[in-house]
């Protein structure tokens, strides 16, 4: 049996090369994470939604895509008054529209993901009291759906929302 000799430096070498990988797996380089697939209804009360700006096709989903823990994900539509009076824009999110599954099996604690653990928020960009008024082109709006970097146990999910234009 021969015995190989290693150099001083060869063990260093060895040794740095131990320490970056433990250093990578530790950053979480090269780990895979969990992705999950999303989509929702988009409803829109006193509102037309579009996908296009020149209101041609309206829309009534999103598809978020696939998201993973700690993404965020933006779906742009446009949103036209469409009844003759000038309207402000609020969302909601109705609480039992919430759906999550995992292994498609239905996840039984939504309320946790939903909110308690704020796994998900949902923002968009229209400015609070900015005024549509009728006949006016369409503006676009920009849905942003964050993940939570936390996030477990949901590999798809989906939600309604509920936007609405109230007369002014």
């Amino acid at each position: 049996m021969k015995i190989q000799k290693w150099s001083l430096s060869a063990l260093a070498i060895v040794a740095m090369l131990a320490g970056l990988s433990m250093s990578l797996m530790a950053s979480g380089v090269g780990v895979a994470t969990v992705q999950a697939s999303g989509q929702g209804t988009l409803t829109g009360i006193n509102i037309g939604i579009f996908s296009d700006q020149l209101c041609q096709n309206s829309t009534n989903s999103i598809n978020w895509g696939s998201v993973t823990p700690g993404s965020l994900a933006n779906y742009t539509v446009f949103i036209k008054n469409t009844g003759a009076l000038p309207e402000t824009l609020s969302f909601v999110i109705p609480a039992t529209s919430w759906q999550f599954s995992f292994d498609n099996n239905p996840v039984t604690n939504a309320t946790a993901i939903s909110s308690d653990e704020n796994y998900f928020s949902l923002t968009w960009n229209y400015v609070q009291g900015t005024v549509l008024n009728p006949g006016a082109p369409a503006i676009p709006v920009t849905f942003s759906l964050s993940v939570a970097n936390t996030i477990q146990g949901v590999d798809t999910f989906s939600f309604n929302i509920v936007v609405t234009g109230t007369q002014k």
